[in-house]
């Protein structure tokens, strides 16, 4: 569940945006000396409540809008996730071991390197 400010509409309206299922797919690119990680995610979602007169059928621009909000939003939140496993040294998202399987030349090359942000 995201709670949102509502476009257009000021402070202190705001409207809650339930997600009901998502899939993604994380990849694991060597880039250098060392590696990137690209995720790609789709959410379904719908907006449970608001605070506001919002009408998005008459409206519907807004849909975008709402759209590129729930995305800062997520984007925000999965960074601040790996920022916390990071920083306790957990590979609580099994990223070493997608690299490992995926690409194990990747892996053994930059094991040593990994193992300051996500031991094994």
């Amino acid at each position: 569940m995201l709670v949102l400010e509502m476009p257009g509409f000021g402070e202190e309206e705001y409207m809650t945006v339930v997600i009901s299922q998502s899939r993604g797919k994380v990849i694991a690119v060597p880039d250098g000396d060392s590696v990137r990680y690209e995720l790609k995610l789709l959410v379904d979602g719908r907006i449970e409540d608001q605070t506001g007169s919002l009408d998005l059928i008459a409206r519907p621009d807004q849909v975008a809008s709402i759209n590129r909000r729930v995305a800062a939003v997520i984007q925000h939140d999965i960074e601040m996730a790996l920022a916390k496993a990071q920083s306790l040294q957990a590979d609580v998202f099994g990223l070493g071991w997608l690299l490992y399987r995926t690409r194990y030349q990747g892996w053994y090359r930059y094991r040593t390197d990994g193992m300051r942000y996500f031991p094994g």
